[in-house]
C-alpha cells in the first residue's frame, strides 16, 4: 500500500498578480496566520521547507475583511470580566500576532516592569482576546492540513531551522519524528501531490509568479 504522504495541497485559481507570504505581511496588516485562511495560487520547493504565492486580489480582500473595524489607537473598550496584559497574551495564546492584537482596543495599560522606556503594556478583557484567537485559528482552516505539514511551528513543540538539523533531531518535545515529517514534505513534492484547483487552468498556475 503507498505510504500516505498528508493532504493535498488544492491551488487557487490566478488571478492577476500574485504577492508571496512574507511580502504579504510586510505591505498589508497581516499575519502570517491570516494567510492561511486563503488558498496559493502556486506552491514552490524551498529548502526544506515550500514558498507560497497568493492572488494579490485575495491579500487585499482578506486584509480590508480584517481590518474593517480597527479601533482607533487612543481608544478604550469598556471592561468586561477578566483581564489579560499583552505579554501574558504572547504566553498563553501563541499564534496571535501583534499585528492581529490591533483588532481589539485595549481597556487600559500599565508601566513596563523592566524597563519604563519601553512604552506600556496594554491591558485587554480576556474575552476579546479569546474570541479573537478563536477567529484566527478557525480561519486557518481551511488550509491548516497541509499547513502544519509546510510550516511545523503550526504545531506544539520545538522547530528546528534547518534541514540539517531537522535530520539530525530524533525526537522533539513533543514527542515527534521531525525527520518523518521531512521524508513526508519531500515524497509530497516528488509525488506531484501539489496540483491547481482546476486543470483548466494548469499552464496558468505554472507561470512565474510576481513576488512583489
Amino acid at each position: 500500500m503507498p505510504r500516505d504522504t498528508g493532504p493535498e495541497i488544492v491551488l487557487a485559481r490566478r488571478n492577476g498578480l500574485s504577492i508571496g507570504r512574507t511580502e504579504a505581511t510586510r505591505q498589508y496588516r497581516l499575519a502570517t496566520s491570516d494567510l492561511d485562511s486563503i488558498r496559493p495560487v502556486e506552491v514552490r520547493a524551498h529548502g526544506w521547507t515550500l514558498r507560497q504565492f497568493y492572488n494579490r486580489k485575495d491579500v487585499i480582500t482578506l486584509d480590508a475583511r480584517l481590518n474593517c473595524a480597527v479601533p482607533d489607537p487612543s481608544e478604550r473598550a469598556a471592561e468586561d470580566g477578566p483581564q489579560i496584559h499583552k505579554l501574558d497574551v504572547m504566553r498563553e495564546l501563541q499564534g496571535l500576532q501583534m499585528v492581529q492584537m490591533a483588532r481589539i482596543g485595549p481597556v487600559s495599560e500599565i508601566p513596563h516592569p523592566d524597563d519604563s522606556e519601553k512604552g506600556p503594556i496594554f491591558v485587554y478583557n480576556r474575552s476579546d482576546v479569546e474570541a479573537l484567537h478563536a477567529s484566527v485559528r478557525a480561519g486557518a482552516e481551511v488550509t491548516r492540513g497541509y499547513a502544519a505539514l509546510v510550516y511545523p511551528s503550526l504545531s506544539p513543540g520545538w522547530v528546528p531551522r534547518t534541514r540539517a538539523t531537522l535530520r539530525g533531531a530524533r525526537i522533539n518535545p513533543a514527542g515527534r519524528f521531525w525527520t518523518e515529517r521531512i521524508e513526508r514534505l519531500d515524497e509530497a513534492i516528488g509525488s506531484h501531490r501539489i496540483r491547481p484547483r482546476s486543470s483548466v487552468h494548469e499552464n496558468e498556475s505554472r507561470s512565474e509568479p510576481a513576488d512583489v
